[in-house]
């Protein structure tokens, strides 16, 4: 039978069971009696592109939509086959075809948002996102689509909120409790992140950024094995992922695995040469082998990375702490840590966290010092501070530690509790509790010991639950935001016509900011120089420093010195 209806009838059948051969064959035979039917070239158009063939697809809808202009679907049909190519101009020139056949269409307004982003136009895509929620309150596609939007832009309040819709609408939709469980991260609600990935994970085992976001849980609570478990995963599934590759590089690296990790590292500059993170990682691990003549060439590449980063507004892929240990450019410095600051600024935005203060800048007999840190434990900050909790002046101040670690059962752990009026175990809390919590202890003087070190929680202090904060010890430069108003430093740290490149202001604490266990150390725990290979009488230079922390320079004069000597 020639009868085009019958045969497109019968290769749609086909096509609804899954039998694309025969399908195609159908509607090959629809189109040979009726050359130019719009039906049978977008559905054939459709059918093809499922089977392999994407440029016939494209050609097959672009004959659809001349001859049925006033087709909607087929425009955005063809939309979607151009975005998926890349030809993104193509692709809004046939999203907005389908619109104007049907201006109320809510899913070409929503599509044409998506190839807007891509196209690098985000407040253009945010507006069409808008128009087909507005025509479509439910749309689940365009409420994800614009908190994806807004994730880019660290607005996560908002996002949250849309997340929740989406879920709420599409309570199977895997990639929205991946993303909602993604903005709980940043402001540290970790249980609910946990309950969203799990549920992302069983609705698609198979998603990469679902395992991404679980490696990244494990690994702020350090529990590195678990972290690598995922990591691999995600590797797996998407080869070219660079954040994979630049995770599972870190777990390997704190797992004592140093030789995978570069290579992991250099599998995600690979993956991609321009992710300002996964060159950054690379060079932070070249930086830790000291093989500065691999490190040059990336340095300049990471410079520039982060200069364009900073430029269009972002979060540049290199961690402020790392920046320090390699740089003197202050200026680079603040850029690099002032980006990270604005995204913690515009992670806690919109939470709608007031904390009055008038009646707390008063003056008062005793004053409550909050120290928070994820390090009460056999860590260096530990190493350093473990006595100064309990001799603070007690007929002028109450000190509460604020412990975001965990706790190892060390002594270290235990005399910092010892030391302190009052200490609270904030590990599980979310930001916005955390923050209650402190504002209701009714601290006078918040200090975080982390800055942009691992483990920090500065969302807590970005929600201003204190008169006073101050940042100290942990991180020794800016951390480029106004949520701190003091960072403790000394001369040698900082001088004068620096303080330039600090958001804060400076509290000079000469000669030496870095305070340090006041009590000698059990010379029997001290090993005998000859047990460790060492001369007996010799003088020994030795530096106790990371091996990140040496460069060329500083090597060389290092070098100059031994000659000399």
């Amino acid at each position: 039978m020639n009868n085009p209806q019958f045969l497109l009838e019968q290769g749609f059948k086909n096509q609804q069971a899954g039998r694309l051969e025969q399908a195609e064959n159908f509607y090959r035979q629809a189109l040979k009696a009726d050359p130019h039917n719009p039906d049978g070239l977008h559905l054939l158009g459709l059918v093809v592109n499922e089977t392999g063939d994407p440029n016939e697809a494209i050609k097959l809808l672009a004959k659809a939509v001349k001859a049925d202009p006033a087709n909607a679907e087929i425009s955005n049909n063809l939309g979607q086959l151009y975005k998926t190519a890349g030809r993104l101009d193509k692709a809004a020139g046939a999203y907005r075809a389908a619109i104007k056949a049907d201006p109320n269409f809510s899913d070409a307004h929503s599509n044409l948002g998506n190839a807007l982003v891509d196209d690098g136009k985000i407040e253009d895509a945010i507006g069409h996102y808008q128009k087909a929620l507005d025509l479509d309150p439910d749309n689940a596609r365009a409420h994800y689509n614009l908190a994806t939007t807004l994730s880019g832009r660290s607005e996560h309040s908002a996002e949250i909120e849309r997340f929740r819709r989406v879920i709420k609408l599409a309570p199977d939709y895997a990639e929205a409790h991946n993303n909602l469980a993604f903005c709980l991260i940043e402001q540290g609600a970790t249980e609910e992140a946990s309950d969203h990935l799990e549920k992302a994970l069983q609705l698609d085992p198979r998603l990469a950024v679902t395992h991404c976001n679980i490696a990244n849980l494990y690994a702020l609570i350090s529990e590195w094995e678990s972290s690598l478990d995922h990591y691999t995963q995600a590797t797996r599934l998407e080869p070219n992922r660079a954040d994979a590759w630049a995770g599972l590089g870190n777990a390997q690296e704190n797992l004592g695995l140093a030789e995978d990790a570069l290579e992991s590292f250099r599998n995600a500059v690979e993956a991609d040469p321009d992710n300002p993170a996964a060159v950054g990682s690379l060079c932070f691990k070249l930086m830790s082998a000291c093989a500065w003549a691999d490190l040059g060439p990336l340095l300049d590449r990471l410079d520039g990375l982060n200069r364009q980063t900073e430029e269009r507004g972002e979060k540049c892929g290199e961690n402020p702490l790392t920046s320090l240990t390699r740089s003197p450019d202050l200026e680079m410095n603040f850029g690099i840590a002032r980006s990270w600051g604005r995204a913690i600024e515009n992670a806690v935005r919109g939470m709608d966290m007031d904390f009055p203060m008038a009646d707390r800048r008063q003056s008062k007999a005793v004053l409550t010092i909050g120290y928070l840190s994820s390090d009460f434990r056999d860590h260096v900050i530990a190493h350093l501070t473990r006595r100064m909790f309990a001799v603070h002046d007690r007929d002028a101040f109450r000190v509460i530690g604020y412990s975001n670690g965990p706790d190892n059962g060390s002594d270290y752990r235990r005399e910092i509790q010892e030391g302190c009026d009052e200490f609270v175990d904030i590990r599980g809390m979310p930001g916005p509790e955390a923050a209650a919590r402190i504002n209701a202890d009714r601290v006078d003087i918040l200090v975080d010991l982390n800055g942009f070190t691992g483990g920090a929680r500065l969302e807590i202090a970005a929600l201003r639950p204190a008169p006073i904060q101050i940042h100290y010890l942990g991180y020794p430069g800016t951390v480029g935001a106004d949520f701190f108003d003091y960072t403790i430093l000394d001369p040698v740290i900082v001088s004068g016509e620096e303080e330039f490149f600090f958001s804060e202001k400076i509290i000079s604490l000469p000669p030496c900011y870095m305070i340090h266990d006041r009590l000698a150390v059990n010379s029997s725990d001290i090993p005998d120089r000859v047990d460790l290979g060492l001369s007996a009488e010799a003088i020994v230079f030795c530096s106790f420093n990371k091996a990140n922390k040496i460069e060329p320079v500083m090597f060389e004069c290092w070098m100059e010195l031994l000659k000399e000597t």
